[in-house]
Formats: structure tokens, sequence, C-alpha cells
């Protein structure tokens, strides 16, 4: 669903703290090593599976998770498969985690995601838990915001996708020709492009890629989006792509528009465009200008 947006100051402060760690690279364009931004914060990257009892044995050895030492084996599989982990930070060993099943592509995103909780001195804190006090699910979520933020900012820089975007509108298509021009995902980049959009706009997720069985699993806004339409949630744009688009169960799904009442009850046609790769549903909503 809808994550929390960063606020401005910390999403400042993950800018300078992101573009001070690629500028020490030179400032590359997409597709960014993610191996060379590694190398600046002296990170390593695993990759696990817990069906692997070798490795996990060697990977157990006095390492923490959610604060608690794991010495056996085991215990990490277990705490891996109770908290769903597709990637994490070990901030004492500076090494990163990867679930080996993922999709490569994926892995991009997991991987900048994990260096951004290490870039950002504040979430170290966080890393290790609290053995009596439990993280409030509002503030996991804004660090996994904060997370996801830089990770977009790695992966997309902002002195390459403020020009890449200049007098564009977010459609589906320059999500895909994003994503192939920097080597992410569609996802990572219809992410950015909402994030990054100066006008109302939004991207959700919705799995799986049948329009008659899916449900929204992700909900990415701009700024102006939450400020003119932040009550519109995530149910309420799904049941208009269902009610509109073609029920099919790969690629182009329509491109449709439709009226969103702003917060003070203006009316603005909003475009709908919708497509499935066949896993997901993914649609890219913005005012027309």
């Amino acid at each position: 669903m809808k994550g929390p947006l960063v606020p401005v100051e910390e999403s400042k402060a993950i800018a300078i703290r992101v573009d001070r760690l690629l500028a020490d690279l030179g400032r590359p364009k997409p597709p960014i090593s993610l191996a060379q931004v590694r190398a600046v914060q002296k990170l390593d990257v695993h990759y696990y599976s817990v069906s692997n009892p070798d490795f996990m044995d060697r990977l157990a050895h006095k390492m923490r998770i959610a604060g608690k030492v794991i010495t056996e084996p085991w215990r990490l599989v277990e705490a891996v498969k109770q908290m769903d982990l597709k990637a994490l930070l070990l901030p004492d060993a500076k090494r990163i985690l990867i679930d080996e099943d993922l999709h490569d592509i994926k892995k991009r995103w997991a991987e900048a995601h994990e260096i951004t909780h290490d870039l950002l001195d504040w979430h170290k804190d966080f890393m290790y838990g609290d053995a009596e006090v439990t993280l409030l699910p509002s503030c996991e979520a804004m660090i996994e915001a904060e997370a996801n933020l830089g990770a977009g900012l790695i992966l997309f820089p902002g002195y390459y996708i403020n020009d890449y975007l200049s007098g564009k509108d977010p459609h589906m298509s320059l999500a895909m020709k994003l994503a192939d021009d920097s080597g992410n995902s569609i996802t990572s980049a219809g992410w950015r492009i909402a994030e990054q959009s100066s006008r109302p706009t939004f991207f959700m997720v919705c799995e799986p890629g049948s329009l008659r069985e899916a449900s929204v699993k992700h909900l990415a806004v701009s700024a102006p989006f939450e400020q003119k339409f932040g009550h519109i949630q995530a149910p309420q744009l799904f049941t208009i792509v269902k009610a509109n688009a073609r029920h099919a169960r790969g690629g182009p799904l329509g491109a449709f528009t439709y009226a969103l009442r702003d917060v003070e009850g203006r009316q603005y046609e909003f475009v709908f465009d919708v497509f499935s790769n066949g896993h997901s549903i993914l649609t890219m909503g913005y005012t027309k200008v």
C-alpha cells in the first residue's frame, strides 16, 4: 500500500549523502555499478539460501540480526524465514545479504536499499532492534521509506533523472525506456518517476498479473499528489483500473482518462496508463498538463 512520504528536510539530507557518495565515483550515468558504490562504503555482498546449510553455517558465525548474536545456523535460518527477509544489512560485518532466489534485476534494488541503510547513520540504531521496546510500525515504515528513497537516488541519480524526465509525460512507455537505459526494473523506474514528478502522479503495483485476482501491493506518489489527492487511497484507484482496463494476462491493458477530485473538491482529469508484465499489473497515473 501507500508508504509514508519522507519529509522535505530528511529527503534533502538523503539526497545530499547519496550525491556525495556518487560524486566520489565521478557522478556516473546509469547503469550504476553497485560494486563501485559498495567499495566506497566498504561493504561486501553475499547471497544466501535457506536450503544451503553449509553456507548458512559459515554465515552464522557471530552475526547480529535484530540485536541478537546469531551463532547457530538453524537460528539464522529461523530468523530469515520468520521475517520473510529478501535482503538485510549486517552492520557489524559491513555485509549485505541478498536472497539468491530473487530475480537478478530485483537484486539491484535490494542491494541499493541496504546500501542506503548503511549510508544513513541515523539508521544504525534501528538495524539492531531493541529487546525491550518494539519499533513502532510508523517509525519502521519511515525508515523503510527513507531506504527506498535512497535506493531510487542511487539507481536513478538526481543529476540524471531531472534531464531524463524534462518535458515528458510520466507514462508507462517512459518507465520502460528508463528501465532499459538504467539497467533496472520497470517497477523501480516507475516508482522513481512518480516520486520525482512535479505534477500529481502515482505509480501502483498490483499482484498477481491478472485483474480478476490482483490486489494492491505498493503505491508510490509524488509530493503534489499527496498534497492535493492524499485522501485518495489505493483501493479506490484499483477499482477504477479494474473497471476500465482490459482483462488480459500480459502487455498493455489500456490507457484512459478518469476525473478525480482534489481535497478542495476541484475536478482534475487523470491519465491512467496500465500494463501487465505477466507477474504484476503496473499503473502510472498523472494529471494532464
